[in-house]
Formats: structure tokens, sequence, C-alpha cells
């Protein structure tokens, strides 16, 4: 996905048209469906994670 330029609010519809075109309606919608649903939801647990100090 490229640049899409700077924008004074996010332009969702041209990044969906961009993600649509690089990985295809079918997987740009299966995406979406898991998110709306909160299905494979992911999240970070930094509790775990080693800190490393220079």
């Amino acid at each position: 996905v490229a640049y899409l330029g700077s924008y004074d609010d996010v332009p969702v519809a041209a990044i969906l048209a961009a993600w649509e075109q690089a990985y295809g309606k079918d997987r740009l919608q299966g995406w979406i469906g898991a998110m709306e649903h909160g299905e494979d939801v992911r999240t970070r647990d930094f509790t775990g994670e080693e800190v490393i100090k220079d």
C-alpha cells in the first residue's frame, strides 16, 4: 500500500480501496468482519517482555 498523502482527516475510503487493491476484496471483507465481531483480536501483553536499556 503506497503513501496516500497528507489529509485533515483519516481518508478511510482511500485506505480501504488501497488495501482492497493490494489484498483482494474477500480478504479485506474478512478482516473487517473479524474486527466487527471481535474475532481473533490479539492484544499485546508487555508484562512479560524484557526491557532493553542502552
